[in-house]
């Protein structure tokens, strides 16, 4: 099997295969220069976003409301951040350390909070500013999944006022079978 690669890296055909796709990726970075848009955000690390104790977790104040609804709600996260909406473009590849993240404990969880965020905001609402994106990663210490979940920084006052909403429609419902 190891030779059959060798052979195959060193042939002609791999050669050319790995050229047009150089170029086709290449011709693509630069059409983006050409629109200025940078083929690479700068780094933009963790600074500047000031934290506020939320149930004894540090968190970044942006988000502290929309994960306050999330964990009141049963939405466990392990990791978040506001994200930079200044260095964030929608739909761009470099924009992903840009982007506010929710990183939930369960996948199953951060595909509730997508599927739910997608129906509170309407089909179309996310779509400009790059929807949503999952990544899966495997549980700390455990056979469980999690979920990264993924967008735009200027999508936060928006799921903070639908989920709050939801919330509030959920009391009255559970209240209004109570009484």
């Amino acid at each position: 099997m190891k030779l059959d690669i060798a052979r195959w890296k060193r042939s002609r055909a791999a050669r050319d295969a790995f050229q047009r796709g150089w170029r086709g990726g290449y011709g693509l970075g630069r059409s983006d220069e050409r629109d200025r848009i940078p083929d690479r955000q700068p780094h933009v690390g963790f600074d500047g976003h000031p934290q506020v104790e939320l149930y004894g977790i540090e968190v970044d104040e942006g988000l502290a409301p929309l994960l306050d609804v999330l964990w009141r709600l049963g939405l466990d996260t392990q990791y978040s951040c506001q994200g930079h909406p200044d260095h964030y473009l929608p739909n761009h590849p470099s924009s992903w350390e840009a982007a506010t993240q929710i990183f939930f404990t369960d996948v199953d969880q951060a595909l509730k909070f997508v599927k739910k965020s997608m129906e509170l905001l309407g089909p179309h609402a996310a779509y400009h500013e790059g929807g949503f994106r999952i990544s899966v990663a495997s549980g700390i210490d455990s056979p469980v999944l999690r979920g990264d979940v993924r967008f735009s920084p200027t999508l936060i006052e928006p799921l903070l006022s639908s989920w709050t909403t939801f919330e509030a429609e959920l009391a009255a419902r559970a209240s209004a079978h109570s009484g």
